[in-house]
C-alpha cells in the first residue's frame, strides 16, 4: 500500500464515486461495482502490507456489503475469517483485526443487510 489513507479520506472518495454514479444511472450494475471492487483490492493490499492498518479494515467493512452477491456471502465470510486467523497468528495484539472480527460476526454484519426480517 503506497499510502495509508485514513477512513475519512476513503469515505470522501466513496461519496464522490457515488455522486458520479448518480450522474450515470444507466450504467450496468457490474460496471458500477467495479470501482468498489478496486477499492476492496486496495484495502487488501494495505492490510497485507500492515495488519494494523485500521483504515484499511474499516474500508473493507464498508465495501464488503456492497460488493458481495447473495450467493457469495458464506464463502466471503469464511475467507475473511481465515484471513483474520492469519493476522492473529502474526500479531494477536493488533486491535484492528479484533475490531474487524467483531464487525464480521456480530456488528453491522452477521450480514444482516442480506437477511429478510422475520
Amino acid at each position: 500500500c503506497s499510502s495509508d489513507l485514513n477512513f475519512h479520506a476513503w469515505v470522501h472518495r466513496m461519496f464522490i464515486r457515488s455522486r458520479l454514479r448518480a450522474v450515470r444511472p444507466d450504467e450496468a450494475l457490474e460496471a458500477a461495482l467495479e470501482p468498489l471492487r478496486e477499492d476492496l483490492r486496495v484495502s487488501t493490499d494495505c492490510i497485507e502490507a500492515d495488519f494494523a492498518n485500521y483504515s484499511a479494515w474499516h474500508l473493507r467493512s464498508t465495501l464488503l456489503p456492497r460488493c458481495t452477491a447473495d450467493s457469495e456471502v458464506e464463502s466471503v465470510l469464511r475467507r475473511e475469517i481465515e484471513w483474520l486467523r492469519q493476522a492473529y497468528y502474526t500479531d494477536p495484539s493488533v486491535e484492528s483485526t479484533w475490531i474487524y472480527h467483531s464487525w464480521l460476526l456480530c456488528g453491522s454484519v452477521s450480514w444482516t443487510w442480506r437477511c429478510e426480517p422475520q
